[in-house]
């Protein structure tokens, strides 16, 4: 131990830290703390941290976050080349490269979605395996891992086979996947990514008991169970034995696959209402919502799912009065303005307006709206949004649209939902214009910028303002002809605003003394005429509460996307979706 102790002090140390992402959420506090403590003692040795979840809390003073990149095309070919040359070493052109890979990669180059799988390398091993199988790929995720891990459950390696096999021998590739489900379940509901082989043995020798023939003395089930754990672990890969006695899936995505079919094999029972409302309950936690797309794509109708996910949702915020005020005035905002859109997307986009003003707007959208509500209106809105030059003209925006994403027929792109996203735009860069801000950007962001310069400190200042001025370029752009006094108000500040970047070394000094006092009325004129700029004040606690609802809402509707749901459940979802508890709540 002092060996290694003074390795890490020398700087001579790598380690490696692989999963955070699988840590329990009762230890992330305190894995955390350790990690930060343990790599400012050691800041001179390597410390190298691994996620999956690309999560903003999992963030470190002092390190670089990099993203490990996906397989490029040349990397799919190559790894697919060996794959298949050492499966079918016959298999080969006169080059010697496999004719069965180069199948392969065409079926890919035909099937665009199943190619951006492809770029998973754990993904790509599931596609091998199941071109390998039927020379086809399967149309969705689920059904890919549905496919290839059937392949793999099937595959039994006959000289390999355990000396007490006849048990495992009667268990069907259906009747594994229940016995994994069990298993997955069990410990994912305690978030238990590892767990001890006696957990795993007592879930297996509790299905295997009922099986025809199974031995009923408790020594010799324990001894199957053991036999069929072994089993499992060398003949499949999916569990894996990470330390003596202990145990987890081999990757996190078996786990969470396992445990989806085990919800869908529950629900399938004659208490499948109650079994959907007890998963139901899970759609807040993070770490549950890979289980919740894949149980939305492989379940026979989702319609009682669906049903029991909204009622979960919106018991999160039922008795908050302060969330209920926001929730019901973007209810009221989006009854106010004529769209073309469902209403649940302009509820969608207000409530996204004033979650979290840091945030892009256009990220909020493309997340929501894209998943599945609208999506011509999702391309419409995502374009205006990010697309400054066509911002303003409609029948421009609507070509550009055409070209990135195909005819869209019967669009109307429209001007209110422009006019109040540039002005909470101008309002939100105006509120950030400020000292503090553009220091911590900088900090954040590692950049050695010297504010004591005042000549530079004099051309950022500019520059924001300058943003603000086009934001309210764009709101004025957007009015109409019965604006006029809203026109008025938006020219005056602007006026003032734009008379004042003239003199840059002046600016600075007057936004100092004159902004707050601009910045108030730019929120006036916003609350008065378009109902939007209002201050809502919460908790840390509330603010972590409408978290869980926003991103469950997110959930609900990427699952809406890939179920199988009556249309009549699917109506009701979308209206009653981003609702306040009683219509009728007071300001």
């Amino acid at each position: 131990m002092a060996q290694v102790k003074q390795i890490l002090i020398q700087g001579r140390g790598l380690v490696l830290l692989d999963g955070l992402d699988e840590v329990l959420e009762k230890d992330q506090d305190r894995i955390l703390k350790e990690i930060r403590e343990f790599s400012q003692h050691y800041d001179r040795s390597h410390v190298i941290i691994t996620c999956r979840i690309a999560a903003k809390e999992y963030v470190f003073e002092q390190f670089t976050e990099v993203e490990m990149a996906n397989f490029d095309a040349e990397q799919i070919q190559s790894f697919a080349d060996k794959w298949f040359r050492a499966k079918e070493p016959k298999q080969v052109d006169k080059s010697g490269k496999s004719t069965v890979a180069q199948l392969f990669w065409q079926a890919l180059e035909e099937q665009k979605p199943i190619k951006e799988l492809a770029a998973n390398p754990l993904l790509l091993t599931l596609l091998c395996l199941e071109f390998e199988e039927s020379s086809e790929f399967p149309q969705s995720r689920a059904e890919l891992y549905e496919r290839g891990l059937n392949i793999l459950l099937s595959k039994w390696d006959g000289q390999r086979r355990i000396k007490r096999g006849e048990i495992y021998k009667r268990l069907s590739t259906k009747r594994k996947e229940i016995l994994l489900g069990h298993l997955a379940m069990h410990t994912f509901e305690r978030g238990e990514y590892f767990f001890p082989a006696h957990v795993a043995e007592k879930q297996i020798g509790q299905y295997i008991q009922n099986l025809p023939d199974a031995s009923t003395d408790p020594e010799a089930l324990l001894v199957d169970s053991h036999a069929v754990l072994k089993a499992i672990e060398s003949q499949h890969g999916l569990l894996t034995e990470r330390a003596v006695g202990i145990y987890s899936f081999s990757h996190l995505t078996f786990h969470e696959y396992f445990a989806a079919k085990n919800v869908i094999e529950t629900s399938a029972s004659d208490a499948h209402r109650e079994a959907l409302r007890l998963f139901a309950g899970h759609v807040a936690e993070k770490r549950w919502r890979e289980i919740f797309l894949l149980v939305a794509e492989r379940i026979e109708s989702a319609d009682h799912l669906l049903i029991a996910i909204l009622k979960q949702i919106n018991s999160l915020v039922v008795v908050d009065n302060e969330i209920q005020r926001l929730i019901g005035w973007a209810y009221r905002k989006s009854n106010s303005v004529e769209v073309a859109y469902k209403p649940v997307v302009a509820r969608a986009f207000y409530l996204a307006q004033n979650f979290d003003r840091t945030q892009k707007l256009a990220s909020a959208l493309n997340h929501y709206l894209g998943s599945a509500l609208d999506y011509n209106v999702a391309c419409g809105l995502i374009q205006l949004l990010n697309d400054k030059e066509t911002i303003n003209i409609t029948g421009n925006l609507i070509s550009t649209i055409n070209k990135k994403f195909g005819s869209v027929e019967k669009i109307t792109l429209d001007r209110e939902i422009a006019l109040d996203s540039a002005l909470d735009g101008a309002l939100h860069s105006a509120l950030t214009l400020n000292d503090s801000s553009f220091s911590n950007k900088a900090n954040t962001r590692s950049l050695k910028i010297d504010f004591s310069d005042s000549k530079f400190r004099n051309e950022i200042f500019v520059t924001q303002a300058r943003v603000i001025d086009s934001r309210l370029k764009d709101a004025l752009a957007n009015t109409f002809n019965a604006d006029e006094e809203l026109r008025q108000e938006l020219d005056f500040l602007r006026e003032r605003l734009r008379y004042q970047i003239q003199d840059k070394t002046q600016f600075e000094r007057w936004w100092k003394t004159k902004g707050k006092d601009w910045r108030e009325k730019l929120k006036t004129t916003m609350v008065n005429y378009r109902d939007i700029g209002h201050e809502w004040q919460f908790s840390s606690e509330q603010v972590g509460k409408l978290s869980q609802y926003y991103n469950a809402n997110l959930l609900l509707a990427a699952c809406l996307k890939r179920a199988y749901v009556s249309n009549e459940v699917r109506q009701q979802i979308e209206n009653e979706m981003l609702m306040p508890s009683s219509v009728g709540v007071n300001e």
